[in-house]
């Protein structure tokens, strides 16, 4: 099939995760994407860096000095000849060479021009240094642990540096909308720290209708619905109880053989589920619990989720001329 994009020509000047990441997005779709890297600039570990294939398969790669004249000369061939330049510097970092976007538009004035930072380019703290957890930290999102522990962990993949590369790329779909329309280029401001602090709609709902000083997240979200939790297993592992609503939980309570539970509530209630959970394996609650239609689940390791068959089904993870790919979520006819 031919791609939406296909033909759409993306320069790439991101730096880290976000940036690439984004471009991998746009690649995805079609886009045929150049990546720039500087001379004395290299991605983290990227001899060893598995991750590295994964951002950068199916792009031309390319190294040039454009903080000197003459690389500077080769990038803007290139930008006069491309539809978008996604680029992750700091703010005010590549307008000071003549390569920021009022630069750019007045050779190109239909270039889509996406910048992504970690605090965007306004702000005061627009100029700071940081990585994916001092975004997540200030968004307020590791604060949100668990009530009863009153504790967070540290997340186990990039909360800040996703949401941001998925905005960007939509940011970039919607400009390649208008400019068919109007034949107009755009600039896109995105940042991480927005990125992040957006995707906690649920929880700040949630605290604007409460106005506690202290603000731990939902009953339901956070740990103190006995419906909505983990309980351990006899083998230690943990199983996923998502039985929200009041068929499911009486549902689950008849497979339990525990239909009398149904009149606790509270810790009273999750004590009592945890003793029951306790009795089985977890292989052995998948095999009971998992067909049933009651939102219960087995929490996996990244291994068991990458080979299971949903996973295999959807073509997210397979193997092409012996090398392990993994695909987009993003599925057309």
């Amino acid at each position: 099939m031919i791609l939406p994009l296909k033909g759409t020509k993306v320069i790439d000047l991101g730096r880290l995760l976000p940036g690439p990441y984004c471009t991998k997005i746009l690649r995805d779709l079609g886009c045929e994407v150049t990546k720039i890297s500087l001379p004395r600039f290299r991605d983290p570990l990227v001899d060893t860096w598995p991750a590295f294939n994964h951002l950068y398969k199916g792009k031309k790669m390319l190294t040039l000095d454009f903080q000197k004249p003459h690389g500077k000369e080769k990038l803007l061939e290139l930008v006069c000849k491309s539809d978008v330049l996604v680029e992750g510097f700091r703010p005010g970092a590549l307008a000071k060479l003549g390569l920021g976007y009022k630069d750019l538009k007045k050779i190109n004035p239909g270039l889509i021009y996406c910048s992504i930072s970690g605090y965007g380019q306004t702000g005061p703290w627009r100029r700071w240094g940081g990585h994916d957890l001092n975004y997540v930290g200030f968004s307020g999102i590791l604060s949100l642990g668990s009530i009863e522990q009153g504790a967070t962990a540290l997340p186990g993949t990039q909360i800040s540096d996703y949401p941001a590369a998925l905005y960007a790329a939509i940011g970039i779909l919607g400009a390649l909308v208008r400019r068919g329309q109007s034949g107009e280029g755009a600039y896109i401001d995105i940042s991480m720290l927005d990125s992040a602090f957006s995707f906690n709609l649920v929880a700040l709902a949630d605290l604007l209708n409460t106005n506690k000083e202290k603000f731990h997240g939902s009953e339901l979200l956070f740990g103190k619905e006995p419906f909505y939790n983990l309980y351990k297993t006899k083998d230690n592992r943990y199983l996923v109880v998502a039985s929200v609503e009041h068929h499911y939980r009486e549902r689950l309570l008849g497979l339990l053989g525990k239909p009398e539970l149904k009149h606790l509530s509270g810790p009273e209630l999750k004590n009592a589920l945890q003793n029951v959970f306790k009795k089985k394996t977890l292989k052995e609650w998948r095999v009971l619990l998992e067909p049933k239609e009651v939102c219960v689940s087995g929490l996996l390791d990244l291994k068991e989720a990458a080979h299971s068959e949903q996973i295999g089904a959807r073509k997210m993870l397979r193997k092409v001329k012996g090398k392990w790919e993994i695909g987009s979520p993003i599925k057309y006819s």
